[in-house]
């Protein structure tokens, strides 16, 4: 489901949901969908309603969608480990010193990840006996005390590294060790009554009045953090206001480091581009389940409102 909206000063705004099952019967109740997208819209009415925000520094919320897409964006490159293809324009070498590294920190301590395609929650897709190369599928450990560890392997080797059964990929094109059903654990996962008082002392120490907290943010791609489609500021008293438009400034791996804080559970069915680090269709692409922290807080992050070039909309064929 999509809405998108053109206000007069010619700024575009937009949002979007999706819903993403093995079977149809999978599915919520159309009811309840149909619920979710009128919220959508007139959460996007009142965005655009809002005033510009010129710029803000200090510690950011994301809650439900945005908390598990703040680790799909910026982890996700870090644990693959098959390869990249030779390439005539730079030495192997020198690709490969860009690409994931074992042992990098890119959690806080006491954080881990893990993988495993067998244990896939019921009615979600994604999980599988075999990989694309027919190796059993295996679960692996990737990141242990927010350290790199492991890596999801295909058959094409990295060192002294072989397959562990995660080879993905469309019917053509090139199999790549990719997630299927990853686990995100932090050191300890607090009480929501916790977190808002780790929330506060975290606000006071940044002399902020206001919290941004983002629930949803836009299709975008690996290694970077797409802007909020759906973000309020939450003020002491906690009245919320719709934030009209932002983006991130230097965000990239480096700060999940920032990370200070995460409560709840959810478990977040998304289409992942079929290639690496790709652009996933709405309506297209590999199903991943991820499962992670429901509420996460970064001690601090910096945004600009964007701008005034906008993308023109690109609406889905019929």
């Amino acid at each position: 489901a999509r809405a998108e909206l053109l206000r007069p000063d010619g700024t575009l705004l937009f949002d979007e949901l999706s819903w993403v099952a093995r079977r149809a019967a999978d599915l919520p109740a159309g009811d309840l969908m149909a619920q979710e997208a009128r919220a959508m819209g007139e959460a996007l009415a009142a965005r655009a309603a809002a005033a510009p925000m010129p710029w803000y520094e200090g510690p950011v919320v994301f809650e439900g969608e945005a908390a598990a897409d703040l680790f799909r964006y910026l982890l996700t490159d870090q644990l693959r480990g098959t390869p990249p293809e030779p390439s005539g324009d730079r030495e192997f070498g020198a690709a490969m010193q860009r690409g994931p590294r074992l042992g990098r920190r890119v959690l806080p301590e006491g954080w881990a990840v893990h993988d495993d395609p067998r244990d896939v929650p019921a009615g979600l897709p994604g999980g599988y006996r075999y990989d694309r190369e027919g190796v059993a599928a295996q679960r692996v450990d990737l990141v242990e005390d927010g350290r790199v560890r492991d890596l999801v392997m295909s058959r094409v080797p990295r060192g002294d590294r072989g397959s562990n059964g995660h080879a993905r990929g469309g019917v053509q094109g090139r199999w790549e060790g990719r997630l299927a059903h990853w686990t995100v654990s932090p050191r300890k996962l607090l009480s929501d009554a916790a977190f808002d008082r780790k929330l506060r002392a975290v606000q006071r120490a940044a002399g902020v009045d206001r919290v941004l907290v983002v629930r949803r943010l836009e299709r975008g791609w690996e290694g970077d953090l797409p802007r909020p489609s759906h973000a309020v500021w939450r003020s002491a008293d906690g009245s919320e206001q719709p934030v009209l438009a932002l983006e991130f400034q230097s965000i990239d791996r480096r700060s999940l480091r920032d990370v200070v804080a995460a409560s709840g559970n959810q478990v977040r069915a998304y289409l992942a581009s079929r290639s690496g680090h790709g652009k996933a269709g709405g309506v297209s692409g590999m199903p991943v389940v991820l499962q992670a922290p429901s509420r996460v807080l970064v001690e601090e992050l910096e945004g600009a409102q964007p701008g005034a070039e906008q993308e023109p909309p690109s609406y889905p064929a019929p």
